[in-house]
């Protein structure tokens, strides 16, 4: 369907149609954000753990914001509405409060998770991991996404750039080391 692309969340992401994308989180890719931020999807889906060990890390997010100071509570988050495009502006929807972790899963090749449209996660596959997302019909047009008030707004992961060439060996590579 198209050249696979850096997703700058610290995974390269190849489309194989318009429902089923491959994920390859490679160690050594950069990432726009020291870690993963809280986000949720404009989609329901399921993703399938190819090769290697993926992390994925579900919490809550109260729906009332956020009234205090940051002294206050060290969950508090801005909330960011983003159109998931390059280029694109994103909104701030105010302070939250990011709660307790509701699911903390360490998946092996095998495995696969499913995630609402509207539960926020984080992902990391410090050691590498392919991945097979199966995507449901887009139901949303934004996604969500939380980051902790004193780090200013969230960075578009669409912001690095790779050549094919360096991709592709990348994906090269994250295969030999997980065979």
């Amino acid at each position: 369907r198209g050249e696979p692309y850096h997703f700058g969340l610290g995974f390269i992401k190849c489309r194989l149609n318009n429902r089923f994308s491959a994920n390859f989180y490679h160690p050594d890719l950069e990432k726009t954000a020291e870690a993963e931020e809280w986000h949720d999807h404009r989609y329901d889906f399921t993703s399938k753990i190819v090769a290697g060990t993926l992390t994925n890390v579900i919490t809550n997010v109260t729906d009332q914001p956020h009234v205090g100071t940051l002294d206050d509570t060290p969950f508090a988050y801005n909330m960011w509405e983003a159109e998931c495009k390059p280029g694109e502006e994103v909104k701030n929807l105010g302070c939250f409060n990011v709660g307790d972790v509701l699911t903390w899963q360490v998946l092996q090749a095998g495995s696969e998770y499913y995630m609402h449209r509207d539960a926020f996660h984080q992902v990391a596959a410090p050691d590498g991991a392919i991945t097979l997302l199966d995507r449901r019909p887009i139901v949303k047009s934004t996604a969500r996404v939380l980051k902790p008030i004193d780090q200013g707004t969230p960075t578009c992961p669409y912001s690095p750039k790779k050549t094919p060439e360096e991709i592709y060996a990348l994906i090269k590579d994250l295969y030999e080391r997980l065979k």
